[in-house]
């Protein structure tokens, strides 16, 4: 028996453009699983290292000397504003849609609205509405011992746009296992590269605990 005796041809061709636009509503909503896919990861964790990271977790200052350590990076990030509650960030998100492509970073008990990262201060355009102001930030990956994740202030750092994107055969083996599949989605909604930072910031950030932000 044939195969299009079972399923025909008109049902075959609906399939075909469901599943086209599964995939562009998948990029669409990209931002959004990023801004929460490691909530449940980072909740779970939470109790197991509570202590450990409050050991680890560095005390923020307003010192803003450009940091000596090799794998440390000074940043700078175009932030909406500072939040107490997850909710509270995205509640604020929600009434301004030039912010959808944004995310929420949580530093401690705070969660800052971003919008760029750039090692370049020039490179951040401020917005006035809403307003925003540039965020003096470093990154810092010296407590890591796993090489690609102690490497991203350097890797985030670069000017280069090339440097963030790869064909599968020119991939460099020191970046992360899942760092195509991020800046390719970024790539499909936004060309800035600032805004890829941001992204790429925040899923490393909040999955391992080694890697800090100081103000």
């Amino acid at each position: 028996m044939k195969f299009t005796k079972v399923i025909g041809r008109k049902e075959l061709i609906q399939a075909a453009i469901f599943g086209s636009i599964a995939g562009v509503i998948g990029v669409v909503f990209f931002v959004l699983i990023l801004n929460s896919m490691n909530t449940v990861e980072v909740q779970e964790s939470a109790e197991q290292n509570q202590e450990s990271q409050e050991e680890t977790i560095p005390v923020q200052s307003n010192d803003t000397t450009p940091p000596n350590n090799l794998f440390d990076k000074q940043f700078y990030a175009n932030q909406y504003g500072v939040f107490s509650t997850f909710d509270g960030a995205t509640e604020f998100m929600a009434g301004y849609p030039t912010l959808n492509a944004s995310a929420i970073v949580k530093v401690d008990d705070s969660y800052y609205v971003w919008s760029e990262i750039s090692p370049v201060k020039t490179s951040i355009t401020r917005s006035e509405d809403p307003a925003s102001f540039i965020k003096t930030f470093t990154f810092s990956g010296g407590a890591c011992t796993n090489q690609t994740i102690q490497n991203l202030p350097i890797l985030l750092s670069n000017e280069d746009g090339a440097k963030f994107s790869f064909e599968d055969a020119e991939k460099p083996e020191n970046l992360p296992s899942d760092w195509q599949t991020i800046t390719a989605a970024m790539t499909s909604l936004s060309s800035d590269l600032d805004v890829t930072r941001v992204h790429l910031l925040k899923h490393y950030f909040e999955l391992n605990d080694c890697l800090k932000i100081q103000f």
